[in-house]
């Protein structure tokens, strides 16, 4: 007993809600463009430059010192993608990164070559290109 499109113009009614809502997810999705991978992003005055080594899903090694990922902790990719650290295990990457209050990696930014050239606190001698790798660097 479906009493909604017994009455008259509720099939037009219901086919006009139908395309409102779908321009209206059309234009969220519009409104939120993804930022293009040469785009320059902005990163925190106190982030670090490091060579970071993924150990394992929660740990890191950063210039050679084994650091625990913070919980919540979060890697983004060049494309500034969501990167899960369990599926870099064993690679290596030049990176821009902050700490926890208790000093735990929080944020990580793995970098491309243009952002790996601009100088920050740790780049002193480091290389300006990132090294992906099958095995941790040594």
């Amino acid at each position: 007993m479906n009493r909604w499109f017994s009455r008259p113009g509720a099939p037009r009614l219901a086919a006009t809600l139908a395309c409102a809502a779908a321009l209206c997810v059309g234009q969220a999705a519009q409104a939120q463009p993804g930022q293009p991978s040469h785009a320059k992003r902005p990163f925190p005055d106190h982030a670090l430059r490091a060579l970071m080594v993924v150990v394992n899903a929660h740990e890191v090694t950063l210039n050679g010192t084994l650091t625990r990922l913070a919980p919540g902790s979060r890697i983004r990719t060049t494309g500034n993608a969501l990167a899960v650290s369990g599926g870099l295990v064993g690679q290596s990457f030049v990176v821009n990164y902050t700490r926890d209050s208790l000093g735990q990696a929080h944020e990580i930014w793995v970098l491309n070559a243009a952002a790996a050239a601009d100088r920050r606190a740790g780049s002193e001698g480091m290389a300006t290109t990132n090294v992906v790798s099958g095995t941790a660097a040594q």
